[in-house]
């Protein structure tokens, strides 16, 4: 799953920066670090965790240990905090009762990010806009079925019984 989600950020920074910029630079522990011209990355791809960069014609540019990356940017020396951070940082959001009946409560939130609960078949239940690093949301009104919560690129499932 963090897997699929650092792809989808990946692809959304490369889409609203291709415009703006003009390479990729991955830079890995070991300091076998990579970058590409975006006119060149046709594909990325995580795979057998490994991320893996591709011309359009489908060659291979570069493929580096994905627990190895330790920051992709835009710009050299310029660090792209939120795909850094996803990177470096655990899962912090807790959620409990878990499953929950009436409400739930939602631990290791930001202050002023949009918190958003999607029903397992992806449809936006609710979005709210997190006041505190804890929160308490009714959840009686929600049909029995699991469901995802999403805020800022933590994501984290629970029942509602």
């Amino acid at each position: 799953m963090k897997q699929k989600i650092l792809l989808i950020c990946i692809s959304l920074f490369i889409a609203l920066h291709a415009f703006s910029q003009d390479r990729l630079y991955v830079y890995v522990l070991n300091g076998e670090d990579y970058n590409v011209a975006l006119s060149e990355l046709g594909v990325m791809t995580i795979k057998e965790g490994k991320l893996c960069l591709f011309t359009y014609d489908g060659t291979m540019l570069a493929e580096r240990n994905l627990k190895d990356v330790k920051k992709i940017t835009f710009k050299e020396e310029e660090e792209s905090d939120i795909i850094e951070n996803f990177l470096d940082n655990e899962i912090s959001l807790k959620a409990y009762p878990n499953p929950a009946q009436d409400a739930l409560y939602i631990s290791g939130l930001k202050e002023g990010e949009n918190l958003r609960i999607f029903s397992i078949d992806g449809k936006l239940m609710e979005t709210l806009t997190v006041t505190s690093p804890e929160m308490q949301i009714r959840v009686s009104n929600f049909k029995n079925g699991v469901y995802l919560i999403q805020s800022g690129l933590n994501i984290i499932k629970f029942i509602k019984k």
